[in-house]
């Protein structure tokens, strides 16, 4: 509320203690401090994979060309589709949702019928976390985990998997763990 606003580009806007604004991706650098205030505390190591958190995500597969190469290592997106299903070939870990190197995405790579997928399974509407990550558990994941960097919803996956290591809702986490006493 006592911040200032771009007039030009909000002329009519007034910001006061009720004011909603969005953070954007202000959210990722939240729960990734989250996240490494867990491992400080021993509740999560970098290197546990994904699936002890997620047992959903097991049997996530890995969209690839014809010739098995993922889509996202591709110079050319313009035959990707149609696109295989390839076994993931490496183990998601906490450290590869930190650095975006899970596979994971959002709905804008490009890659019509991936991106189609995803909109399709319709993510902000998700009722809670449980019926987000059974959502995403039936997207493929566009790289191999740990191949390459890709923006996406990892820092997301990231907090469902801290809700999971501490039996709490990441709003009672940021709470516990950044509120003032």
């Amino acid at each position: 509320e006592h911040s200032s606003i771009n007039t030009e580009l909000l002329p009519n806007t007034i910001v006061h203690r009720g004011t909603w604004i969005r953070i954007w991706s202000m959210s990722k650098i939240i729960t990734i401090s989250l996240a490494m205030d867990l491992v400080e505390d021993g509740i999560l190591n970098l290197n546990d994979p994904v699936t002890k958190y997620i047992p959903e995500f097991n049997n996530l597969r890995v969209a690839v060309d014809d010739n098995g190469t993922s889509l996202a290592m591709r110079d050319d997106q313009s035959s990707s589709c149609p696109f295989q299903l390839e076994t993931v070939e490496s183990v998601m870990t906490i450290s590869h949702l930190i650095n975006h190197l899970s596979g994971f995405y959002y709905a804008t790579t490009g890659i019509d019928c991936i991106d189609s997928i995803l909109v399709s399974k319709n993510l902000p509407h998700a009722s809670d976390s449980d019926d987000l990550i059974n959502r995403l558990a039936t997207v493929p994941l566009l790289l191999h985990p740990g191949s390459k960097y890709y923006y996406g919803t990892n820092t997301t996956v990231l907090g469902m998997v801290a809700e999971r290591a501490t039996e709490l809702s990441l709003k009672n986490l940021v709470e516990i763990k950044y509120s003032k006493t």
